[in-house]
């Protein structure tokens, strides 16, 4: 499952952001993947600035790669 992170779910997600997206501001998107259990498995953080979209970080664990989480 994908949610977003938010204040209230970060700290589930923290080993997979980098640290300049922990505390930024409105222009990031940050999205978490979630494994059938609820825990934890990957991230996404993007920037929208300008009308665009950049992929500044995507991380699954490797034990949950292949499993779909990157390309959901």
């Amino acid at each position: 499952m994908i949610t977003r992170i938010t204040g209230e779910n970060l700290r589930e997600f923290l080993c997979f952001i980098p640290p300049y997206a922990i505390e930024a501001s409105n222009d990031f998107i940050k999205l978490g993947a979630l494994d059938s259990g609820g825990r934890a498995c990957g991230a996404l953080i993007a920037r929208v600035r300008n009308g665009s979209i950049t992929l500044l970080s995507l991380y699954v664990l490797p034990e949950m790669r292949r499993r779909g989480y990157g390309k959901a």
